[in-house]
């Protein structure tokens, strides 16, 4: 590379180092990174207790961006709720969610765009469960409920109440509103049933009654 000289043959050193410098500075353009564009975001599901909600993004570019997901009740972070799918516990009962997307690819800025539920959480339903009264009816014996319910389970904190019935009647007796009942000779000739109701923090209570069944002297 050749020496800048002022007339006379004086180097200008000052010179020659400014314009070196300027030279090594790349523009702020080629330094920036490229941007991610936002498509459209949509919130399918139930929003209830129990329900579940999933959030799907359409449009966003460039393609194959990495997605990461976090969900907010009434503007708090929600631990652990960082799946694009989500399950509303008794906690959103009557609260507002809103679920953050964050989009990134190497290269590019990290684009986060937040959007929230119109409604507040609703109550849940427990779903009806099967009832019925085991097979020793006859009078004196211990009749027991059996039961099934496909979402009363632990995890819901589902409790039960019982009333038996003898033709149509609430029975009154100790063991009528237990899980287990006492027949006695009041019963010989007639018929049972219980009512079974499964109420859990956060849903609607759900009552099914058994099919009655004849109580044999």
């Amino acid at each position: 590379m050749g020496k800048l000289f002022r007339p006379g043959g004086r180097m200008v050193s000052a010179l020659v180092a400014l314009t070196l410098m300027i030279g090594l500075v790349p523009g702020t353009e080629a330094w920036a990174a490229k941007r991610i564009t936002t498509g459209t975001i949509a919130l399918s599901g139930t929003a209830v207790v129990g329900g579940k909600l999933t959030v799907s993004t359409k449009g966003w570019k460039p393609k194959r961006l990495t997605y990461s997901y976090q969900w907010y009740r009434s503007g708090t972070k929600i631990k652990y709720a960082t799946k694009q799918t989500y399950r509303p516990t008794r906690l959103d009962l009557g609260r507002q969610l809103q679920i953050k997307i964050t989009a990134k690819k190497k290269g590019y800025k990290a684009k986060s765009r937040t959007v929230r539920l119109v409604n507040p959480i609703g109550r849940g339903r427990i779903t009806p469960g099967q009832v019925w009264i085991s097979n020793n009816t006859y009078a004196g014996n211990l009749l027991a409920v059996n039961m099934l319910w496909p979402n009363a389970t632990p995890a819901v904190g589902a409790t039960f109440r019982y009333q038996w019935f003898r033709d149509g009647v609430a029975i009154i007796a100790p063991t009528a509103t237990k899980d287990k009942y006492q027949s006695t000779s009041a019963d010989a000739g007639r018929y049972l049933s219980v009512r079974v109701t499964a109420s859990a923090p956060g849903y609607y209570s759900t009552t099914v009654t058994s099919a009655r069944r004849y109580i044999s002297p």
